[in-house]
């Protein structure tokens, strides 16, 4: 496998590694006992939902994003440590998405992982010769001599020397640093040409994380290694990586060099991720973007662009003029009329109101008591009017049709923004053109 010179796409793009359609999904209530108690479920937790991607030959690729984004699930799908749902997998060229037998064998050397927590991710009764040279016996690599030539080099090009007096400790004798220095040697053992490393910094102190990220670039530079480094730390994959891809919610929603996406972000959700990146120069003018709301149950997903509930560039109406942030909160406002969940008279008593009024209901939600557009607070007037006489159901029906917005129907499609630049929003729709002042 290691042969092939990669995918070629439209005659241009190499590929080591690439996904199309990718999905993996949790089943709910697939343990036996919850099956027994609540019975059979078809709902899922949809971890990976449709990430089409290709790393190039070479490359440094970053995956960003909150916890719990599936950009973890991804990598390890993407290399089969997890079986996908769906979709397809190519390396070097070949579909590996159902492979086994000897070519997921040839696979397994050419693609390795580093994983997050090295206190979890080494056996503690291997010693490090022995948990190093586990995988050059499983896949009977050499003869014994040069499997013992192979532990003692690989210790080395991880930083650990002499490899002579780390070679018979065991884990509980080493530090956190010297652990992940193991788990790289482990994953170099066979000598693959693709590293997948989760979080290879996010357990260890800030004093020693600046020497392993420097080994990392120094393997891919010497080996020629392909490698996606995963990580919640924009800061650090700017460092490390040539292209980012950030995740929301299983989806892949923006693509780009890490200069681009840091320097110039196009996704709304992007935005708010560098936003919040801290910045060296404290007198550097900077506006911190706050996103309201919580992260969407991964159940039951939000239609259309997954990020619309809590983001503060969401597109308006055809036909009306909002301030932008007035608009998020009459959204905000809306999404709970059509849930059911606005309770005039739970509104007045945390309020200590007399009664209660549209003007309150409007202060709970940040709403001003007059929207900028008239006809949109004619709108909003008459909605609210509906709820404080209990038809909820015709309120919601107003609501829904006068101010539904581009970002909640789907499928939300992925646009050129720039040559370089990616992003699955419909603000770079061109032939649904929408502006925001």
């Amino acid at each position: 496998m290691s042969e092939a010179t990669g995918r070629v796409v439209d005659g241009s793009e190499t590929y080591k590694l690439e996904v199309e359609d990718l999905e993996k999904h949790f089943p709910v209530n697939s343990g036996i006992v919850s099956r027994i108690l609540r019975g059979e479920s078809d709902q899922a937790v949809r971890a990976v939902d449709g990430v089409s991607l290709g790393i190039r030959e070479g490359e440094a690729f970053g995956l960003a994003g909150e916890s719990g984004c599936g950009k973890t699930t991804l990598g390890k799908s993407a290399i089969r440590l997890l079986e996908p749902t769906g979709g397809k997998i190519y390396f070097d060229g070949t579909e590996i998405t159902n492979a086994s037998g000897a070519e997921i064998n040839r696979f397994r050397r050419e693609a390795q992982i580093i994983h997050q927590d090295p206190y979890q991710s080494l056996n503690p009764r291997f010693t490090v010769y022995e948990w190093i040279k586990e995988p050059l016996d499983v896949h009977g690599i050499g003869t014994a001599e040069e499997r013992d030539a192979r532990v003692y080099e690989t210790i080395e090009q991880a930083g650990l020397k002499p490899a002579e007096a780390y070679a018979p400790e065991y884990p509980s004798e080493l530090s956190g640093g010297e652990r992940q220095r193991v788990g790289i040697a482990r994953a170099l053992a066979l000598e693959p040409s693709f590293l997948l490393a989760d979080e290879p910094a996010s357990m260890l102190d800030v004093s020693i994380r600046a020497s392993i990220l420097d080994l990392f670039k120094r393997l891919q530079t010497d080996l020629g290694l392909t490698a996606v480094y995963i990580s919640h730390d924009l800061s650090l994959l700017k460092h490390m990586c040539d292209r980012i891809g950030i995740m929301y919610l299983g989806e892949l929603v923006e693509v780009a060099p890490a200069d681009e996406i840091i320097n110039d972000p196009k996704h709304p959700y992007t935005q708010a991720l560098v936003s919040s990146v801290p910045r060296i120069d404290p007198d550097e003018d900077r506006e911190r973007i706050e996103l309201v709301g919580e992260v969407p149950d991964p159940v039951d997903m939000p239609s259309g662009c997954r990020f619309h509930p809590r983001c503060p560039r969401i597109v308006q109406p055809e036909g009306y003029d909002f301030d932008q942030d007035d608009w998020r909160a009459v959204v905000n406002l809306r999404r709970d009329v059509l849930a059911g969940d606005v309770d005039p008279e739970a509104i007045r008593r945390n309020r200590d109101d007399d009664e209660a009024s549209a003007l309150a209901i409007r202060d709970a939600y940040d709403v001003p008591d007059r929207l900028a557009d008239a006809a949109a607070d004619d709108v909003l007037d008459a909605a609210l009017s509906d709820v404080l006489a209990g038809d909820s159901n015709d309120a919601a029906d107003v609501l829904r049709r006068e101010f539904a917005t581009p970002c909640e129907s789907g499928p939300i499609e992925t646009h050129q923004v720039t040559p370089t630049q990616e992003a699955a929003c419909v603000l770079y729709d061109e032939d649904e053109p929408y502006t925001l002042e």
